[in-house]
């Protein structure tokens, strides 16, 4: 049971003369039912969500640059502000000398009465 084949094949008439039986919108419109008042307002709120959460995570993404801003700034106001300068470098110089002279004249003394033989007096 085959078919017969034919070889003949007919032409369109012109094809900027022929249209389409419906476009995408109008199929769009059709298949689509109306929306109830529930869908809608379903519709609106999941928007609004949508929305309050992108502008939540770019408020949370500020607050973070602003945050690591702080810190950097902090950290550079710290350096400053601890930096030692040749005026203190100079005075904190002559402090350790001093601790180091009182340590070794205590350790003189020290050293000195063990040394001197003890004043005993005897009768």
């Amino acid at each position: 049971m085959s078919l017969p084949v034919t070889s003949e094949v007919k032409p369109a008439a012109n094809l900027d003369q022929v249209k389409p039986a419906a476009s995408l919108d109008q199929v769009a419109k059709v298949e689509a039912p109306p929306e109830s008042d529930k869908e809608v307002n379903w519709n609106k709120f999941k928007e609004a969500r949508a929305a309050e959460r992108k502008q939540f995570e770019e408020y949370k993404s500020r607050a973070q640059e602003k945050e690591a801003e702080a810190t950097a700034l902090k950290a550079a106001l710290e350096s400053i502000v601890n930096k030692p300068t040749q005026q203190s470098q100079q005075s904190n110089f002559g402090q350790y000398n001093e601790e180091e002279s009182e340590d070794v004249r205590k350790r003189q003394k020290h050293s000195a009465s063990k040394e001197r033989p003890k004043n005993t007096l005897k009768d």
